[in-house]
């Protein structure tokens, strides 16, 4: 509570710091009265202006085969620590136990088999979480063929078309 800067207009018995930068100060008073000398006042506490929460961008979407692991999801610009989340719906969304780095590995996800939406939860100190972009999983099923009746025929005569269906339509 020494070597201080006077603060311009700080002059009532109250004081709000103001948290237009980032850092850590403390505060005392002096009060002066001409007649009697002055008394002053114990340090406060720290005075911490956090840096706010930054959600960041994270990398672009993937379309993989069903049953694949997707390829790792990576995000930057971020401020704060990082929470990673998945979804089936893109509207319910749950944490993945020890997804806390700024990358989702492809092991942290899995093989999956349906379409799935992951995004990061930033939070930065006692600032408000904020949500980076979701990232879109899209599954494509894998081709199957249906199997094809056996037939028999006769030398040199004619034969019924063979026709194949399969259950993947962006084949």
């Amino acid at each position: 509570n020494s070597s201080g800067s006077i603060i311009a207009g700080a002059t009532s018995s109250s004081y709000t710091p103001p948290t237009a930068s980032t850092g850590t100060l403390y505060y005392y008073c002096v009060v002066t009265n001409n007649s009697c000398g002055s008394a002053t006042s114990r340090v406060s506490g720290a005075i911490t202006v956090i840096t706010p929460s930054v959600g960041g961008t994270a990398s672009s979407d993937q379309t993989i085969c069903s049953n694949t692991q997707p390829a790792n999801i990576t995000l930057a610009g971020n401020t704060g620590t990082v929470q990673w989340q998945v979804s089936s719906d893109n509207s319910i969304f749950n944490n993945i136990v020890g997804a806390t780095s700024s990358t989702l590995t492809s092991a942290q996800m899995g093989a999956i088999t349906a379409t799935r939406y992951y995004r990061a939860v930033v939070t930065s100190g006692v600032c408000s979480s904020v949500n980076s972009g979701t990232v879109t999983i899209t599954v494509s099923p894998i081709a199957t063929v249906n199997a094809v009746a056996n037939q028999a025929v006769c030398n040199n005569s004619s034969t019924t078309a063979i026709n194949f269906t399969t259950t993947n339509t962006g084949g």
